[in-house]
């Protein structure tokens, strides 16, 4: 991973977080645990540095609602016009 040692550390922590809800069974057994931080956290600096909106709690639930509500639609094999 690149990025620095923080960015590292909190990439870990948010996919160590992802890897527990697959063996509670909460996202499909397919799901890779190390895209979804990449997926939240890539919608945070477009919403705050381009668009200019706060980060605030409301966006930051929705973000992980969206994100997680994908995930546990299984893999993009099964989506829409495949």
């Amino acid at each position: 991973m690149a990025g620095g040692p923080l960015r590292d550390v909190q990439h870990l922590h948010a996919e160590t977080a992802f890897e527990r809800a697959l063996e509670r069974g909460g996202l499909p057994a397919d799901t890779d645990p190390g895209f979804l931080p990449e997926m939240i956290s890539g919608s945070l600096p477009f919403h705050w540095l381009m668009l200019g909106h706060p980060l605030d709690d409301e966006f930051l639930e929705r973000v992980a609602d969206f994100v997680l509500r994908g995930a546990q639609a299984g893999p993009a094999g099964g989506a829409v016009g495949a």
